[in-house]
């Protein structure tokens, strides 16, 4: 989690990603688990879909929107 917050400079962009990663990690490991059948693996698609939330961190909308949930359950 630590690394996420470091890639993001702006405050309010850095608690939107700590709600994002506390709303949706738990499911995000099930649904990875589930498709790799594979602990590490499945934590490396979290870590990876994470980075690639921070990276887009403007185009998402609030963490409770749908479209925020579709895009880190889908990155």
């Amino acid at each position: 989690m630590l690394l996420f917050l470091a890639m993001v400079e702006d405050p309010e962009d850095r608690a939107k990603i700590e709600q994002i990663y506390d709303l949706y990690s738990i499911k995000m490991h099930q649904v990875a688990y589930g498709i790799l059948h594979n602990k590490f693996d499945a934590e490396d698609a979290v870590q990876i879909a994470m980075f690639n939330a921070c990276k887009h961190i403007g185009k998402l909308g609030e963490p409770g929107d749908k479209t925020t949930k579709w895009y880190v359950m889908e990155a």
